[in-house]
C-alpha cells in the first residue's frame, strides 16, 4: 500500500470520525484505497514536490487546510514506468467559500515556479467572464507586487538570506518566472484572446457556466507539447443544466460507482446527500471541506456568514435556490415554478413506442400575444403515455424577450430558452404576425 504523509493523515482523521464526509467522498477513499493506493509498484508519490508545494504555499500566502494538502498529493503522483502523472484532470467541486479560487492560486504560482522546474509550462485561468478569470491571477500578482522577494522588478541585486529572490515579472497581462520561462495568464471564454500554446497546466474556473464543450476543447487542443499537463475543474453546482458541467459530473460519478475506468480524472466532490441535511449545520461540512472541525478562523467567519444567510431564508424564502445551490451544492427542483423533477423530465427523453392504430386525443393550449401557443396528440399504450406536440410564438415576443433576431446569437439565447435551436427541430414555429391566428 502506498502511502505519504498529508494523504495518510487526511484518511485517518476521516476513518477515526474527525471528519464528515458525503457518499462520494466515501467512495473516493474506497476507491482510492482498492484500485490506487494499492498499486506501490506502478505508482509513487514525489514527496519532495508535495513538501515544495505546501512550504511555498505557506510560506507566501496562507495555511492550507487538510484536503488542500491531501488533494496536492496527488497533484504530484507519478507513475513509475516514465515519471508522468497518474492524475492529469482534477474535479474540484464543493461549495461556495471553501478557498477552490485561493487553492488554486497557490497551485498555478507554484507550478511555474523554478521550484516545479519544468521550462516554459505556463498556466491559464480560464473562466467565462474577465472578473473570474482574474480572480487567482491578481492573487498573485498582487502577492507578488506587495512582496519584493518575489518580484524581479528592481530587485536583482538584492538578497534575502536562505531565500529565492527576484523569480517573478508581473504584468498586467501576464506574470513570467525569469527562472524558467513559465507564464501564468487569464483568459476569457473569447478563444480569439488566447495566448501561449505552450501550456501545461489548465484551470477552467466557475466551469458549471459553461454550455458545452466548446471552450474547454479549444484550450485543450495545445496541451501536451510540455511535460507533466494537467488539467483543473473548480466550481460549484449551478442553474445550466445538460451543459458541460453535467457531463463531467455524471463522468465523475460513474467512476466513483465502478461504472467507468478513470482515465487521469481526480474526482472531489463536496455536496450533501440529502436535501434535508441543510437544516443540520453540523452536517454543512459534506458540502464545504474547510468546515472541517476544530474550524480555522476563516472557517469560524465562513460559518457564521452561512448560518445568517440560512436565517434570513425565513424571511426572504426566494433566496433559497441561491443558498442550496452555491452553499449546499445540491440541485433542488423549483417546486412554485416546476411541476416535474429534473429525474422525470429526463426520463421523458426516450422514443415514442408504435402509435400506428391508435386514436390519439387532440388538445390545443391558445395564447394570442404574450404567450406560447401548443397543440398536441396524446396517445394512450398499455400504461404508457405519449405526447406529440408542437408550439408557436410570436416574433415580437421572442424578439423581446430571448433575442430571437439577434444576428449575434444563433441559438435564440444563453441562459433563456433556444428558441431558434428549438425551431431548427422542428419543435415549433415562429409567427411574424401582430397576434396568433387561430387557424395555425
Amino acid at each position: 500500500m502506498l502511502h505519504t504523509e498529508h494523504v495518510d493523515f487526511y484518511l485517518e482523521l476521516f476513518q477515526e470520525g474527525y471528519l464528515v464526509f458525503n457518499e462520494k467522498r466515501i467512495q473516493l477513499v474506497e476507491w482510492l484505497k482498492r484500485d490506487i493506493l494499492s498499486k506501490d509498484n506502478e505508482y509513487y508519490f514525489d514527496d519532495q514536490q508535495i513538501e515544495d508545494y505546501i512550504n511555498f504555499s505557506e510560506r507566501w500566502y496562507y495555511p492550507l487546510d487538510d484536503w488542500e494538502k491531501f488533494l496536492a498529493s496527488f497533484v504530484f503522483f507519478y507513475k513509475r514506468s516514465n515519471d508522468t502523472p497518474v492524475f492529469r484532470i482534477f474535479i474540484l467541486v464543493m461549495g461556495r467559500g471553501a478557498g477552490k479560487n485561493g487553492f488554486i492560486s497557490t497551485m498555478a504560482h507554484f507550478l511555474a515556479s523554478s521550484l516545479h522546474g519544468i521550462e516554459e509550462y505556463d498556466v491559464s485561468i480560464v473562466a467565462n467572464s474577465e472578473h473570474q478569470a482574474k480572480t487567482s491571477f491578481e492573487e498573485i500578482y498582487n502577492k507578488i507586487i506587495k512582496d519584493p522577494r518575489l518580484s524581479a522588478v528592481n530587485t536583482r541585486d538584492t538578497t534575502f538570506e536562505d531565500e529565492p529572490i527576484g523569480e517573478f515579472e508581473p504584468w498586467k497581462s501576464k506574470i513570467i518566472s525569469q527562472e524558467t520561462q513559465s507564464k501564468i495568464m487569464y483568459h476569457t471564454s473569447n478563444a480569439k484572446t488566447k495566448d501561449g500554446g505552450r501550456e501545461g497546466a489548465l484551470i477552467f474556473d466557475e466551469f458549471h457556466e459553461y454550455e458545452n464543450s466548446e471552450l474547454v476543447k479549444v484550450f485543450t487542443g495545445g496541451l501536451g507539447k510540455k511535460p507533466n499537463p494537467r488539467q483543473f475543474f473548480i466550481g460549484t453546482k449551478g442553474f445550466i443544466r445538460e451543459g458541460y458541467f453535467d457531463m463531467l459530473y455524471d463522468r465523475a460519478t460513474n467512476i466513483l460507482n465502478g461504472d467507468a475506468p478513470f482515465n487521469g480524472h481526480f474526482p472531489f466532490i463536496c455536496e450533501l446527500d440529502d436535501i434535508k441535511e441543510m437544516d443540520s449545520p453540523d452536517l454543512w461540512e459534506k458540502a464545504n471541506p474547510t468546515l472541517q472541525k476544530p474550524l480555522t478562523g476563516r472557517a469560524e467567519r465562513l460559518l457564521q456568514t452561512m448560518e445568517d444567510e440560512y436565517a434570513d431564508l425565513t424571511y426572504e424564502p426566494s433566496g433559497r435556490p441561491m443558498f442550496v445551490t452555491k452553499r449546499m451544492n445540491v440541485i433542488e427542483g423549483d417546486s412554485e415554478h416546476s411541476v416535474a423533477s429534473r429525474e422525470e423530465l429526463l426520463a421523458t427523453n426516450r422514443p415514442f413506442f408504435d402509435l400506428d392504430g391508435l386514436k390519439p386525443i387532440g388538445s390545443l393550449d391558445y395564447g394570442s400575444v404574450r404567450d406560447f401557443a401548443a397543440c398536441g396528440l396524446l396517445f394512450k399504450k398499455g400504461e404508457e403515455y405519449a405526447f406529440k406536440t408542437h408550439s408557436f410564438a410570436i416574433k415580437h415576443f421572442v424578439d423581446v424577450h430571448y433575442g430571437y433576431s439577434n444576428s449575434a446569437n444563433a441559438l435564440g439565447g444563453s441562459k433563456k430558452a433556444p428558441i431558434k435551436a428549438w425551431e431548427k427541430q422542428g419543435l415549433m414555429s415562429v409567427i411574424d404576425e401582430p397576434s396568433l391566428d387561430p387557424m395555425h
